[in-house]
């Protein structure tokens, strides 16, 4: 089928007026939490605190074989030019997302490493390598 001029314009200020919503790369979507957490570096970078932030931008091999993966959740260019991995966390944190998080800082120390939680209105660094 092929659109006359008229119906390829209609379709482009339909989809400018209600887009579809875009994949991310390794996800659907961000959770409410990442929501937030991007809203607040969206602020960070309209204030110049920040350059550039990318969600789940890789995904980093780690332990024997480089079988098992990482994909950490915000990747955040500072004003300085150094790169910071933001791993966003809910209230509860399970054990194996501890270890790869400790597992790529040793692995990877070439980034800034920073655990963050939303908790009582602001976020908590949990820890930082």
């Amino acid at each position: 089928m092929r659109w006359t001029n008229e119906e390829w314009m209609a379709y482009r200020i339909k989809e400018w007026k209600h887009p579809k919503k875009k994949a991310l790369p390794g996800r659907l979507k961000m959770n409410k939490t990442e929501e937030r957490y991007a809203d607040h570096l969206r602020v960070l970078q309209a204030a110049g605190e920040i350059d550039a932030w990318w969600f789940e931008p890789v995904k980093l091999r780690l332990g024997p074989n480089w079988k098992t993966g990482y994909t950490p959740d915000f990747m955040v260019l500072k004003n300085c030019g150094g790169v910071r991995i933001d791993e966003v966390k809910g209230g509860y944190i399970r054990d194996d997302a501890l270890v790869k998080f400790k597992g790529c800082a040793e692995m990877y120390p070439c980034f800034r490493w920073r655990m963050v939680r939303w908790k009582s209105g602001v976020w908590e660094v949990i820890m930082e390598f």
